[in-house]
């Protein structure tokens, strides 16, 4: 198999060149998506006052040029001296009192108890409750306003639209049962191909294997997900949550969820040593250069953006830190075990950004494991080993299970859109910001958001 070497930091770099042909999707537009998913996070939310958080072919219509590259807009007009003083300093480490903790696990607790006892009557009595129907109602009238529209709505300018919780599990035939579900085979595990509208704008990447060696590394990242998955004892919410009932773990930098500054993901003592373990093995290492390397060569306005977000963050409070360096995602999720997600969103990604989704473990890939991409009508079949990329916050998405036999587990890289946010804001929330900018920069940020929908479409389709 011929392949080609690149030099990144003064190391070899191999890569296969075994590129297959692009698939175009027909009669689905980035512009139209983004649209249709913006519409409704503005009709479910309103906007700035939320509160904070932390090839293949498809159709498309032009966008409107409004940006050269949405990192050289990141930082605002300069504010006066208060401002200026409040970037320049060290953002101080804020830690919970031991009480603190105490009463936020015991809510977390009461949390989980009340969803479960809400979602047991709702399957009794076989009805959705308010809110799910709400959401429905929003999403289906969103879908039909973004066949005509032609403005993209600015609803939630960093975030994707929020979904109702969806517990269906489908099987490959069910799924492509539905209209305009297509199958798209990998029979190749060397071969990588692009996944573009009608104009050939990108919207996904389906990565296959980096080079020789590379089931090599595969190995051994199963090893290294066999020991931590082992070794570590894992909370009930890491065990059931809404993306599927499976084991998952995080770690990295991330922003959201009732933290008050961006801040590295915490856990008890012995499973932070394993994680750290886990980071540093070489084949975890590789595999991150890897990530960051297709990210640098196939959307390189994304990756110039995710690196420069990484960089800002770390100037400015030095304890953070990456899981992985060199690569210009800010956070990790192993999934053990049989992990396959049900339909879901992942709506506190960067709407415009990606995410990376690597598959590992022993299972027939032709026959379940698929992911499912269902705002483009693609079920993908994903070898142990092959990666795929695409803006998980824009996209609805699932897995289709595998056989009671097999194991599968993913690795899932990205970045949360409460981190753009806080760089944006020239370090700090948006509420922190709205309270001391000058009403001449307030005014030119507002106006800067209300067209970052429209930025993060070209961003995405680099067109």
């Amino acid at each position: 198999m011929d392949f080609v070497h690149k030099l990144r930091n003064g190391k070899e770099f191999a890569m296969f060149r075994n590129p297959a042909p692009d698939i175009q999707l027909q009669g689905v537009t980035t512009r139209g998506l983004v649209s249709a998913k913006q519409q409704a996070a503005s009709t479910e939310q309103t906007g700035e006052e939320a509160a904070e958080e932390g090839g293949l072919n498809t159709g498309r219509s032009p966008i409107l040029t409004t940006i050269r590259n949405l990192a050289r807009r990141l930082t605002p007009p300069p504010l006066k001296s208060p401002w200026k003083q409040t970037q320049q300093q060290p953002i101080p480490d804020r830690k919970l009192s031991f009480k603190q903790t105490k009463l936020l696990k015991v809510r977390q607790q009461y949390r989980v108890v009340r969803a479960s006892l809400r979602l047991k009557a709702q399957q009794e009595s076989g009805s959705l409750g308010i809110k799910q129907c709400a959401a429905r109602h929003i999403a289906s009238q969103a879908n039909a306003a973004a066949v005509s529209t032609s403005y993209v709505t600015p609803a939630r300018e960093w975030t994707g639209p929020k979904i109702p919780y969806n517990t269906t599990v489908y099987s490959l035939p069910q799924t492509l049962s539905f209209p305009n579900m297509r199958l798209i085979r990998w029979p190749d595990r060397t071969q990588s191909r692009m996944i573009r509208d009608a104009s050939g704008g990108r919207l996904a990447y389906l990565a296959g294997w980096a080079g020789p060696g590379w089931d090599l590394v595969i190995q051994q990242i199963q090893g290294v997900l066999r020991d931590t998955f082992t070794s570590i004892h894992l909370p009930p919410d890491s065990l059931d949550h809404r993306r599927g009932h499976f084991p998952a773990l995080a770690m990295g930098i991330s922003f959201g969820g009732g933290q008050t500054q961006p801040s590295n993901l915490t856990h008890p003592e012995n499973t932070a040593s394993v994680l750290e373990a886990a980071r540093a093995h070489s084949a975890m290492q590789r595999k991150a250069r890897y990530d960051d390397y297709v990210m640098r060569t196939q959307f390189p306005e994304l990756h110039a953006l995710y690196t420069r977000v990484i960089q800002k963050l770390v100037d400015q409070n030095p304890s953070l830190r990456p899981n992985f360096p060199g690569c210009c995602f800010a956070a990790t999720t192993f999934n053990y075990d049989r992990a396959h997600t049900l339909r879901h969103i992942d709506s506190l990604n960067l709407f415009c950004g990606l995410c990376a989704v690597m598959a590992i473990g022993d299972f027939d890939y032709t026959r379940g494991g698929h992911l499912v991409l269902w705002d483009l009508g693609l079920v993908i079949e994903v070898p142990p080993g092959c990666t795929v990329y695409f803006p998980s916050a824009l996209i609805e998405h699932s897995n289709i299970p595998i056989a009671k036999h097999e194991s599968r587990s993913s690795i899932v890289q990205y970045s949360a859109a409460g981190l753009f946010r806080w760089v944006h804001n020239g370090g700090m929330s948006d509420r922190e910001f709205r309270s001391r900018a000058h009403p001449k920069q307030l005014k030119s940020w507002k106006a800067h958001r209300k067209s970052m929908a429209l930025e993060g479409a070209r961003l995405l389709s680099g067109s």
